[in-house]
């Protein structure tokens, strides 16, 4: 995910993809040395259909005022997300 709020947190992301089989406990939210927000987050779906579907319904939606970007990204690069 990319374009998020500065402010965004795992309930605002939960919100956003509710409904889609994300795994709640996969959230990473990209953090700098600083531990300011990066804008950036990763997250988990149960299976690549509820990935497609997520990404089909909420790539460029809004949290807040900011319309968001959506990737996909594999498992380890999941397991790589920088969240310092």
């Amino acid at each position: 995910m990319r374009g998020l709020p500065y402010s965004v947190t795992d309930d605002d992301i939960v919100q956003f993809f509710h409904g889609f089989g994300m795994l709640e406990d996969s959230i990473k939210i990209g953090k700098m040395n600083n531990g300011k927000l990066t804008g950036e987050a990763c997250v988990l779906f149960e299976t690549s259909d509820d990935a497609r579907i997520a990404y089909n319904d909420r790539y460029k939606q809004y949290i807040g005022t900011r319309f968001i970007e959506l990737f996909q990204v594999s498992g380890e690069e999941h397991t790589n997300f920088d969240t310092n």
